[in-house]
């Protein structure tokens, strides 16, 4: 099995199982950022935000290290919807923040969409 986002959402928990195995023998931080990456959207999927969180973050410090900017930006974009997730909104609109400074187009879009729907959840529609 490909471990991806897709099958993150399509199968949750067969993602984290395979991820967890690979993961063991995954040396390059840019592949143990894509699967922990996979394990965080499976996470929140089962409906697990705080855990989700801290894969998440994982994912990201593995992007960081691997220098890969845009995966990292794509992780945190993520990052940011588990947090809305699990209550979190401020983080959340942080996580966005740290997000957009690294993405450029055709990305930029999903980020402010989110960015809209997190705000419109605090009742904020003239800011949204």
């Amino acid at each position: 099995m490909d471990v991806n986002e897709l099958s993150a959402l399509t199968d949750p928990a067969l993602t984290i199982e395979k991820a967890e195995e690979q993961l063991n023998q995954a040396g390059d931080p840019r592949q143990r950022a894509l699967l922990l990456h996979a394990v965080g959207i499976a996470q929140r999927m089962q409906g697990s935000s705080a855990e989700s969180v801290r894969s998440l973050q994982a994912a990201i410090e593995s992007a960081c290290e691997s220098g890969d900017a845009a995966l990292e930006a794509d992780i945190e974009l993520t990052l940011s919807g588990s947090l809305a997730t699990g209550g979190d909104l401020d983080a959340a609109l942080e996580a966005l923040d740290r997000a957009e400074i690294r993405m450029v187009d055709p990305h930029l879009p999903r980020a402010w969409t989110q960015r809209a729907t997190f705000i419109a959840r605090t009742g904020d529609f003239d800011h949204a």
